[in-house]
């Protein structure tokens, strides 16, 4: 019997700038913008891309980038960590996510949290590791310079996490289908 794809009930939202921690669920996302957010962050592995519209807002001039962790194997199993970093028109960091989702065996989300803090330009809240699933906001110098884009980049932040967190569920749940005899 093939099992369902496992998706989490909520995810942490951490803002290592303010300290404050937040939740959300699948529900308050659009599966439109989410798969809209999901291919722009694949192109995004490769080269700074246009961040994508979500519905309801206007679309600030960033641009992103993205890169994954791997867990130690061979074969590379799915990633269990992301950072994705959004810049303005004029190349000035704004904001770095960092997102990690609960994984058997060996986990780069610890590895992918202190990276976000030990290489922060801004002074950061002291937080302890949080309990995956999280995506974390780490301000950047540009943020004070966008502070009209802060619910654009929340839901873009909510949006992208969550899409995310289903995609790797699902190659989770492919590579479970594809070794059952």
């Amino acid at each position: 019997m093939v099992a369902a794809i496992r998706i989490p009930d909520k995810i942490r939202h951490v803002n290592l700038g303010t300290g404050d921690i937040s939740h959300s669920e699948p529900q308050e996302v659009s599966s439109e913008d989410g798969r809209l957010c999901l291919s722009t962050y694949a192109a995004a592995q490769t080269d700074w891309v246009p961040v994508p519209a979500i519905t309801g807002f206007a679309t600030p001039a960033f641009t992103m980038t993205s890169r994954v962790y791997l867990p130690e194997g061979n074969p590379p199993d799915t990633p269990t960590a992301a950072v994705v970093l959004i810049q303005d028109a004029d190349e000035i960091p704004v904001i770095t996510l960092g997102l990690a989702r609960e994984s058997k065996g060996a986990s780069k989300g610890g590895v992918m949290w202190r990276v976000l803090i030990q290489t922060a330009d801004l002074e950061l809240q002291p937080l302890e590791y949080p309990q995956p699933p999280f995506v974390a906001l780490r301000p950047e110098i540009g943020m004070a310079k966008h502070v009209a884009s802060l619910a654009w980049l929340a839901t873009f932040e909510r949006t992208l996490a969550w899409e995310w967190l289903r995609y790797m569920a699902y190659l989770d749940h492919s590579r479970s289908v594809a070794t059952q005899p």
